[in-house]
């Protein structure tokens, strides 16, 4: 007013809204019910002052467990997906989404999973002399089986005991198909499972 006229200048900054983007690897992983296995998601970020990211993961397959550690953060971080089978857990091929939330924005990447059906080890003993069959019991893995018996097993190495019927003394084990043992005259010894196959005690 009065003929005059003054001014300021202010600076608006604009910045542009927060974003992430996710990645995942590696794209397809095969398990043993049994076993567990992992992935990593990647959380970038892509535009934005950085908010916490929520992750969370859908088409666990049943009787598994799926969890991320850390299970938030913020961009950029990664995180690792746990993938915990049991030996129930049905073979088959399971997609799973891993998915990231946060500041109004939801990404996500999908990874495979395989699970393949655990091996059965076909417990059994005989007398050396071919007399007598399956007496005593074997340990195995911490579970005691009478015999003959079918054990389903992941892939790995297990402990293995042969408990003696009375009378009778373990002599040596003999190992077929995809069972392995390290010490064929060890009572108790350790036994490598990679496929179907059969334990057996001799015993005297």
């Amino acid at each position: 007013g009065g003929g005059k006229t003054h001014s300021c200048t202010v600076q608006l900054i604009v910045q542009a809204p927060f974003d992430f983007s996710v990645s995942c690897s590696p794209s397809s992983r095969t398990v043993t019910a049994g076993d567990s296995t992992t992935y990593t998601i990647t959380v970038t970020l892509t535009s934005g002052t950085t908010q916490t990211v929520s992750l969370s993961c859908s088409g666990c397959p049943p009787a598994s467990t799926c969890s991320f550690n850390p299970s938030s953060g913020n961009p950029t971080f990664s995180s690792t997906l746990t993938v915990s089978t049991s030996t129930t857990t049905t073979e088959g091929t399971y997609p799973l989404t891993l998915t990231g939330t946060g500041g109004g924005k939801t990404h996500s990447c999908t990874v495979q999973l395989i699970v393949q059906a655990p091996f059965i080890v076909y417990l059994e003993s005989a007398e050396d002399t071919g007399v007598t069959a399956n007496l005593g019991n074997i340990t195995f893995d911490d579970a005691t089986y009478s015999l003959p018996n079918n054990v389903s097993k992941a892939a790995g190495t297990y402990g293995a005991r042969y408990n003696s019927a009375s009378g009778y003394v373990f002599d040596h084990w003999e190992a077929t198909g995809g069972v392995n043992v390290s010490s064929t005259t060890d009572n108790p010894t350790a036994v490598t499972v990679s496929g179907n196959g059969t334990l057996r005690t001799i015993y005297r």
